[in-house]
């Protein structure tokens, strides 16, 4: 991953991602589902613009194509984290929990590499797609 993101700002571009499929979200609800006031969505919206992740437009949020991109890659690292922390014993919903807090730093190279010495699994703990035609 190229830009280095915060915290926030993964849990922001994911909760666009996972709540704009059909359609653009509202800045309101993208703060309900952050459990964070507006203004401060705003503040991480506006770095989120610098990167060319995301675009605003009349207190509607969407992905750009640079912003697609991350989000994909940030799933493909979560959900092969995911599926290596089940394999390891750890519960299905503790590895996505911790595997949360770290997902968003891991390096693309650093990603590929345990996806291949895992074997390219397909699928993660709860059976959504690990893809990696999104890694450079």
């Amino acid at each position: 991953m190229d830009t280095l993101l915060t915290k926030r700002e993964r849990d922001c571009l994911i909760a666009i991602g996972d709540n704009s499929a059909e359609f653009p979200i509202r800045l309101v609800d993208l703060s309900r589902i952050m459990h964070i006031k507006p203004p401060s969505a705003i503040e991480i919206l506006k770095k989120l613009e610098k990167y060319n992740f995301v675009a605003r437009k009349d207190g509607m949020v969407v992905l750009t194509a640079d912003g697609m991109e991350e989000y994909h890659k940030l799933l493909t690292s979560h959900r092969l984290f995911e599926t290596l922390f089940v394999r390891m014993g750890i519960d299905e919903e503790k590895a996505c929990e911790e595997v949360s807090s770290f997902d968003f730093m891991m390096e693309e190279k650093t990603v590929m590499d345990i996806m291949a010495g895992m074997g390219m699994p397909k699928v993660c703990p709860h059976g959504k797609p690990i893809s990696d035609e999104n890694m450079h």
